[in-house]
C-alpha cells in the first residue's frame, strides 16, 4: 500500500513540476542567444544551464514527494463483497423473461450470465449462456467456412 502511495505522489509531483521545467527551458532557449554577444558558444551555454535546471528539477521532485508523504492519511475501505454468488439451480430465478430468451444475444452485448463481460469474451467461448444457444462457426453457403482474403497494400 505504501509503495502505491509513493508512486502516486511521485507521478503527481513529476507531472506538475515537469510542465514548469519545460516552460523554463523555452525561456532559456530565448535568452541563451544573448550570450553569443559575450563571445560564448550558445549551444554549450544552453547545455550547461539546462543540465543545472534538470538537477534542480530532480531535487524539487524529491522534496515535494517527501513533504507530501507526511501529510497523507490512508483510509482503508471495507472489503467489497464478491460479485458472484453461488446458489443452486433450483433457487436461482430466471434472469430474463421467456420471450426474450428466444432473442439472439449479440457478440458485443453484455453477457446474460451477469459477469459484466461482453458475450463474445464470456459465454460465447464456453458454448452457451444459459439461453439454449450454442456458439457455432460462421458457415457460408455449401457448408464451407467463410475465409477473409487479406489484401496487400502497394
Amino acid at each position: 500500500m505504501m509503495h502505491q502511495l509513493e508512486r502516486i505522489l511521485m507521478l503527481r509531483a513529476v507531472d506538475s513540476l515537469w510542465m514548469r521545467h519545460l516552460t523554463a527551458l523555452d525561456s532559456l532557449r530565448e535568452g541563451v542567444g544573448l550570450r553569443a554577444y559575450g563571445q560564448r558558444n550558445p549551444l554549450v551555454e544552453f547545455k550547461t544551464a539546462s543540465f543545472d535546471m534538470f538537477q534542480e528539477l530532480n531535487t524539487a521532485i524529491r522534496r515535494k514527494v517527501a513533504a507530501e508523504i507526511f501529510h497523507v492519511t490512508i483510509a482503508q475501505e471495507a472489503p467489497q463483497p464478491s460479485r458472484r454468488t453461488f446458489t443452486s439451480a433450483k433457487d436461482q430465478a430466471p434472469s430474463r423473461p421467456a420471450a426474450s430468451r428466444r432473442d439472439r444475444v449479440g457478440r458485443n452485448d453484455p453477457c446474460p450470465c451477469g459477469s459484466g463481460k461482453k458475450y463474445k469474451h464470456c459465454c460465447m467461448k464456453k458454448g452457451a449462456a444459459g439461453t439454449g444457444e450454442t456458439a457455432t462457426a460462421s458457415v457460408g453457403p455449401g457448408g464451407r467456412k467463410r475465409a477473409k482474403k487479406k489484401r496487400s497494400r502497394k
